[in-house]
């Protein structure tokens, strides 16, 4: 009978590179991201609760964040959150701060199902979301008294506004291309703001 015999002999130089490449892109063929892609998306802007709105809800000390605005067809909206919903915890997470969201988020991979408790009109609810690949609005919304543009960000698409003795100028951009590039502050100029825009126009506005 036959019985094969393995000899020890050294792995061409060529061979061992090429192994040890494939050993370095085999954790990102696997998760089918790169380490760098950012993180989760989940379609909200959030701010500190307000204390006349803490003291109108039974909360910890701390907890909380106020849902300012919902992206459209976002996880969040799909799974039933809403504007002015009281977000407390992300999977099992208090929050309390919207940078802990953003942390938690960074995480978490496309696909996900997380589950988020929230307060609505004085009743906690459990709401699941779907995670998304993209990018939630990770930088803060500056005030109009510093000067500095404000703002809003979704996966593809950006708003950013400046303000000027009462006068807004915004910028929308969508998928790396500038759609809309003009004033927003009088009736005149809301009307040319492409449509689906307005509202979050407006959540920019209205955010200090």
């Amino acid at each position: 009978m036959f019985k094969a015999q393995w000899t020890k002999t050294a792995m061409p130089l060529p061979a061992r590179f090429l192994l040890g490449a494939l050993a370095a892109l085999l954790p990102w063929l696997c998760t089918g991201r790169a380490e760098d892609a950012g993180p989760a998306f989940l379609g909200l802007i959030v701010t500190p609760l307000p204390a006349s709105v803490r003291a109108q809800v039974e909360i910890e000390d701390e907890a909380g964040l106020l849902v300012e605005f919902v992206v459209p067809e976002s996880p969040a909206a799909k799974a039933g959150v809403k504007p002015y919903d009281v977000l407390h915890s992300f999977k099992s997470q208090v929050l309390k701060s919207a940078a802990q969201l953003q942390g938690l988020l960074r995480e978490e991979k496309a696909g996900a199902n997380v589950e988020l408790i929230l307060i609505r009109k004085d009743r906690e609810q459990k709401l699941c979301a779907t995670l998304a690949a993209g990018r939630d609005a990770v930088e803060p919304v500056r005030t109009a008294s510093s000067g500095a543009p404000r703002r809003l960000s979704g996966p593809g698409w950006c708003i950013e506004m400046k303000s000027t003795n009462g006068n807004t100028h915004s910028t929308i951009t969508r998928d790396g291309r500038v759609i809309f590039d003009g004033p927003t502050t009088t009736t005149e100029d809301r009307a040319k703001i492409p449509p689906g825009w307005i509202e979050r126009i407006d959540t920019l506005a209205a955010t200090r």
